[in-house]
């Protein structure tokens, strides 16, 4: 029978106990430096650093998310981001010239507005770009994507839609000069328009390349144009009998001359009106009331429709006896806006 004494028994437990927790403390360490990724180890394009896409031949963009689909998509998004899409640029243009006109013994103050909301997409800014590197880290299992733009390429793409902008434009601008009134004004508008849409493509390209396209018409005066073509443009007003929403033709007279066209009798073209007015309904402690009014614009030398539109309006009250100047107030409110796209956009000469 083989004896141990408790003094030798304690002596081999603790050398034992020792061995096993160095034992444990170099698997830990040795385990935790295995997973533990040195900078070598991370893709230099993750630090915007890369010398297969240098910054002065690429633009390029590095996207992080849980799943791969993601970071790609990130990473196209920043890359987009350089450009500022999705980011609408309204660029609006107003000059006021004090001018005095008679008509139906009215005074107007001649408002030229040009207005123009550029937009651009994601996918027309980032056209040939795409996704050359992915990668995921071994310890938090983060995946990165880098997407990538050749710059010669991109410059190239705008510059050509660049030039088919200014064969536009001087297409517009040489139509102008032998069509009608109307047609005439809405030429000139187009062709401002198209110039802003050039713009903001420039502001694009200069990311690209440094330094913006030159454009024939940079000096063009546009908004001369426009407010000499408006001018030529004169309207008169005819409702539809209804009196069911006051003074009217009064607010829609006075809107068309703000905007700057020639509101008289003897004119090149008629705005037909028509308005409708709804009962006012109760509907839980308001009272609300809805109003149309529809327009259409004709030629009156060819009895020709150029355009039809109809205004929806709506107002509310918790007394019902400042229902109908509210539902007023809301009319004049939106006329004006309303008849600015109605002229500007939705006719046609």
């Amino acid at each position: 029978m083989f004896i141990v004494n408790a003094k030798d028994f304690a002596l081999t437990y603790r050398f034992l106990f020792i061995c096993s927790f160095i034992s444990f403390i170099y698997s830990c360490s040795t385990t935790s430096a295995g997973n533990n990724n040195s900078p070598a180890d991370y893709p230099s394009w993750l630090s915007g650093d890369s010398a297969e896409y240098p910054n002065s031949l690429y633009l390029t963009a590095v996207g992080a998310a849980d799943t791969l689909e993601s970071a790609q998509q990130r990473a196209l998004g920043n890359l987009a981001k350089i450009f500022e899409v999705r980011i609408v640029d309204q660029s609006s243009t107003t000059e006021t010239i004090q001018e005095s006109r008679s008509s139906n013994n009215s005074s107007f103050s001649r408002d030229i507005y040009a207005n123009n909301t550029v937009s651009t997409s994601t996918d027309e800014l980032i056209e040939g770009a795409s996704i050359s590197s992915r990668w995921q880290n071994p310890v938090d299992f983060t995946y990165y994507a880098l997407a990538v733009l050749d710059r010669a390429l991109a410059s190239n793409n705008f510059r050509h839609q660049m030039d088919e902008i200014d064969k536009k434009i001087e297409e517009s601008i040489e139509l102008s000069h032998s069509a009608p009134p109307l047609r005439n004004f809405l030429l000139r508008k187009d062709a401002y328009n198209l110039f802003q849409e050039r713009n903001a493509l420039n502001s694009n390209y200069i990311v690209i390349a440094g330094s913006a396209y030159p454009s024939a018409y940079q000096d063009y005066p546009f908004i001369q144009n426009i407010r000499d073509a408006q001018s030529n443009v004169s309207i008169s007003i005819i409702d539809d009998g209804n009196d069911s929403i006051s003074n009217l033709d009064d607010i829609i007279t006075k809107h068309l001359g703000s905007v700057g066209f020639i509101v008289e009798n003897n004119a090149d073209y008629r705005l037909n009106m028509a308005s409708e007015l709804d009962e006012p309904y109760d509907s839980q402690n308001w009272y609300w009331q809805e109003a149309r009014i529809s327009v259409e614009l004709v030629k009156i030398a060819t009895q020709e429709t150029l355009g039809q539109d109809i205004l929806h309006v709506r107002a509310s009250s918790t007394d019902i006896r400042v229902l109908s100047s509210r539902l007023n107030q809301e009319i004049d409110k939106s006329l004006e806006e309303f008849l600015i796209d109605f002229m500007f956009n939705k006719t046609n000469e």
